[in-house]
């Protein structure tokens, strides 16, 4: 992927305001894009959009292709007429957190109202409803897996009847709640998916890309490994045999232990990684650039038994390196792809990257030391750099838990450079805006001076506070944008 110098925000769309409890697809998502446009920024990236799963992660989802409803916009639904005005404002003030379980009930009620509205008017004989189901190709097993999953209590597949599992109109099933429950889930993702579109639509009118961002990994109670179950290192009663996650490293002494099973390579392969094209070739539907997550695992990746509690025990196997990739681009030859190759790679993973001329990317809290000097050298400009990640500090509290020694140094550094800053974020911001890498992209959090308290996710971890930090009003990063276009127009981005 070429691109020429650019600057990014890095947000995810729960973190936005919104009328109910979380950033979504309304006006705020709008208004947002008019910021970015407004303030020369030509990326806005985000987090996964699917259902989010266990500790309301975006990474352990029911499906790599659904959407999560809570970003369905209801003010939007009441213009349409399929929803009271009630819904059109919420009352009472924004948190500043996003309290999962009472936004998941509200944004529930609210589209079972209006599915019953949507479907009563006769509104899915519309013409680009029927568009969207021919469409999606992955929704009618999706639906179907939710629907028998409901009857079930939401417990995941791999503990329904053995004997029902397989027989998916089996008469132990009420047929009548399969087939509501069905409707819905056709229904909400139609929302979602015109929603969506819409605002990205209007992205590109305002000269705008969204960088989407598709985990590696699956979770196991999904509708994706439930129907290629052939493609995953499972047991006979469909438990993983293996799991994934990494060794010891930055982030924990123990390793991370992911609990996502495992590809089986060998498989996907026998049928030239359909199950992997057609999931990309969705997503390309919904993002402009796509970011891979875990690329060291398509070179070799961490294969943990699944009886381990830890990620200390495992060993490295070899991944489908370049036939994967050629798969890709010779099936899907307008994709543009970014990827995650944070950590310590092997030579043949950094060759696997270049060979395919993949963007990868550079931290500077992991890299500022003796030779940060280097990130301003011209050798290092195919690649996107950070600040930090959602899964890293916020560049003020790394920078405030630094040894006063470290502390010095960058301080020194910055001086060396020309960069005078009262605040380290927007020297560090700066530095990183300085960079010969063709993109730079800045987490609102560090745009916005945030400490430790609006850290986004700490990896290893689950549930509280982790996902839940949002904006309550875009006033504040409307005066940091602003700063920063003055430097995007000085380091040409």
């Amino acid at each position: 992927m070429h691109m020429n110098r650019k600057t990014g925000v890095l947000l995810p769309l729960s973190s936005l305001p919104g009328t109910h409890g979380i950033g979504d697809c309304g006006e705020h998502a709008y208004q947002w894009i008019d910021l970015l446009h407004e303030n020369g920024v030509k990326i806005w990236q985000i987090l996964p959009l699917n259902p989010l799963g266990y500790g309301n992660s975006p990474y352990q989802s029911c499906s790599s292709f659904a959407g999560d409803e809570i970003y369905i916009s209801l003010p939007m639904l009441v213009k349409e007429g399929l929803l009271p005005q009630k819904y059109s404002r919420k009352k009472g003030k924004q948190n500043d957190r996003v309290d999962y379980p009472a936004v998941k009930k509200t944004k529930r009620e609210a589209l079972q109202k209006a599915c019953r509205i949507f479907y009563h008017k006769k509104l899915d004989q519309r013409q680009d409803y029927q568009d969207f189901l021919k469409l999606a190709f992955w929704l009618p097993h999706y639906a179907l897996f939710m629907a028998i999953r409901a009857q079930y209590g939401d417990v995941s597949w791999v503990d329904w009847q053995r004997e029902d599992r397989d027989a998916l109109l089996d008469q132990n099933y009420d047929q009548s709640m399969l087939e509501t429950e069905k409707r819905y889930h056709y229904f909400v993702q139609y929302l979602f998916f015109r929603q969506w579109r819409q605002l990205k639509r209007y992205a590109e009118e305002k000269g705008v890309s969204i960088m989407g961002d598709i985990p590696i990994y699956l979770g196991l109670d999904s509708a994706d490994v439930w129907e290629h179950r052939s493609y995953f290192l499972l047991d006979k009663k469909g438990r993983p045999r293996f799991v994934a996650g990494v060794p010891p490293d930055y982030f924990s002494a123990q390793g991370q232990r992911w609990g996502n099973p495992i590809y089986n390579w060998k498989a996907l392969k026998k049928h030239h990684y359909d199950f992997w094209i057609d999931r990309l070739y969705w997503n390309q539907m919904l993002y402009h650039i796509i970011r891979i997550d875990h690329f060291r695992a398509f070179d070799d990746y961490w294969k943990i038994p699944a009886s381990c509690q830890t990620a200390i025990e495992g060993k490295w196997e070899l991944g489908p390196r370049h036939d994967f990739f050629r798969n890709v681009f010779q099936q899907l030859h307008d994709i543009q792809i970014v990827v995650e190759d944070l950590g310590i790679l092997r030579k043949q993973a950094q060759k696997l990257r270049d060979d395919f001329h993949l963007m990868g990317m550079k931290i500077i809290q992991f890299d500022l030391d003796d030779t940060a000097d280097s990130f301003l050298k011209e050798d290092k400009k195919h690649l996107l750099i950070y600040t930090g990640t959602h899964d890293n500090e916020p560049i003020r509290s790394w920078y405030e838990a630094l040894a006063p020694s470290l502390q010095k140094h960058t301080r020194n550094m910055l001086n060396r450079l020309q960069i005078k800053e009262r605040r380290i974020s927007r020297g560090l911001i700066r530095f990183t805006l300085a960079s010969h890498a063709d993109v730079a992209i800045i987490p609102a959090w560090d745009l916005l001076h945030l400490g430790k308290n609006a850290r986004f996710n700490v990896p290893a971890t689950i549930g509280s506070p982790n996902w839940e930090w949002r904006l309550t009003t875009l006033s504040k990063i409307e005066n940091e944008l602003k700063w920063l276009h003055e430097w995007i127009l000085f380091y040409k981005r």
